[in-house]
């Protein structure tokens, strides 16, 4: 037969006060990682809404006027991953999205796939996505815009008419 113990009672009540303890102080710290604790005990990442994303771009060179071809996914969403009735909820640029870029028109084809042209520009840069609250998404490769051609010098030109 057991005898009740007063101070063995009180160490397995202080156990499991700091067992508590600890585990709240896990919750809260996977909460500030933004980490989520399954019913199993586990530790499970957030899911990430599906927001749009370019993976190519084809060609990969082209003059202006060129017919462009971006390819991604979710294109029918928002930044927050909400499915939008309209095209997609962006803009499309061509340049450098850190420092300078031109706005340009898009077919909405699918939620995989834009197409434009390449813009009046010369040099080369990125296509990327940008809602208001700034870029979405950046073309993985370089699009590059070849030099034109050097202009006809040194050649005369023969006149018609009156002098």
């Amino acid at each position: 037969m057991f005898k009740y113990h007063p101070i063995a009672r009180s160490q397995q009540v202080l156990g499991t006060v700091l067992s508590l303890i600890l585990l709240v102080a896990s919750v809260a710290s996977a909460a500030a990682a933004g980490l989520t604790l399954t019913g199993t005990g586990g530790l499970q990442t957030p899911s990430l809404p599906l927001r749009p994303v370019i993976t190519s771009v084809s060609p990969g060179s082209g003059a202006p006027g060129t017919a462009v071809r971006i390819f991604g996914q979710y294109f029918n969403r928002n930044r927050d991953g909400n499915l939008s009735l309209a095209r997609g909820p962006f803009t499309l640029h061509y340049g450098d999205p850190n420092w300078f870029s031109l706005g340009i028109a898009y077919t909405y084809v699918s939620a995989s796939e834009l197409r434009t042209t390449v813009p009046q520009v010369t040099g080369s840069g990125r296509f990327f996505l940008r809602d208001t609250l700034g870029v979405l998404s950046v073309s993985p490769t370089l699009f590059t815009v070849p030099a034109p051609p050097p202009a006809p010098s040194g050649q005369l030109h023969k006149c018609v008419g009156d002098l």
